[in-house]
């Protein structure tokens, strides 16, 4: 998943409607070694700002080498690439 310039997620795209081998590489990847899931994940209530469909200002603060522009190899898109957990 990538994000647009907006904070959304958009799936399998980057800016410019390029799709993103590298993602499709490792999702292949992690099917080829993924196991069923055998446990609930429970979400604290501490987190509610949390959302899987866009980026939080706490996000942003907390890590801002993703969303200043001054990396080419930290930008918003790879932050939600790591950030978001890997659904097969």
């Amino acid at each position: 998943m990538a994000a647009a310039v907006d904070g959304s997620r958009v799936d399998g795209e980057q800016a410019g409607g390029h799709t993103d081998t590298t993602s499709r590489e490792t999702k292949k990847a992690n099917e080829e070694t993924a196991v069923d899931q055998t446990h609930c994940i429970i979400i604290p209530s501490y987190t509610a700002w949390f959302d899987y469909n866009s980026i939080h200002g706490i996000e942003k603060r907390a890590l801002p080498e993703f969303f200043n522009e001054k990396n080419k190899s930290k930008t918003p898109e790879v932050y939600v690439t790591l950030s978001l957990p890997q659904i097969v």
